[in-house]
């Protein structure tokens, strides 16, 4: 859990008029955020016909109902998005995030904060999955060698068995 004047700091780095956003809405995002989680776009639109705060984090991206108590939707990870796309509805733009599970739609009234959302998203669901690829490239299990094995033990005969011990 975070607190409450850094889910506030950092908004207000964001955009300066998230200083006015309620307190309500910003414990709410104060209780789901991880230590050292940074919020990377934030904004204020509709999912199901009621108004929706989305914030993309480094690590998720996360809904959160402002009228009701509790928030609805569950978290989305990055490495769960398939696609994210616009559609025009009415005098609004959609963006919609395709999982393997679900698809969510939230709409936005400006479509300069639709795409900029859209992009960052897109931009993070990249850079996420080429971490994940990195890592797994990196973890994989590398076998020892009977050549590698015989450089180990020329090793510890040259050092000494009371070296390699402390």
């Amino acid at each position: 859990m975070v607190t409450f004047n850094e889910v506030q700091a950092q908004l207000v780095e964001l955009d300066p008029r998230f200083r006015f956003m309620g307190i309500s809405e910003v414990r709410k995002l104060a209780r789901l955020l991880e230590p050292r989680e940074k919020i990377l776009e934030c904004m204020k639109g509709w999912h199901k016909g009621r108004a929706t705060l989305l914030c993309a984090t480094d690590k998720k991206i996360i809904c959160i109902d402002i009228r009701s108590v509790e928030h609805e939707l569950p978290h989305i990870t990055y490495t769960d998005i398939e696609k994210v796309y616009l559609r025009k509805r009415g005098i609004a733009k959609s963006v919609y995030i395709r999982t393997k599970s679900s698809v969510i739609e939230f709409m936005l009234l400006r479509k300069k904060n639709a795409v900029a959302l859209k992009v960052s998203i897109e931009r993070h669901v990249v850079y996420m999955n080429n971490t994940y690829m990195l890592e797994e490239t990196i973890v994989r299990k590398v076998e020892p060698t009977q050549y590698t094995m015989r450089n180990w033990r020329s090793l510890a005969k040259k050092v000494g068995a009371a070296s390699i011990a402390s």
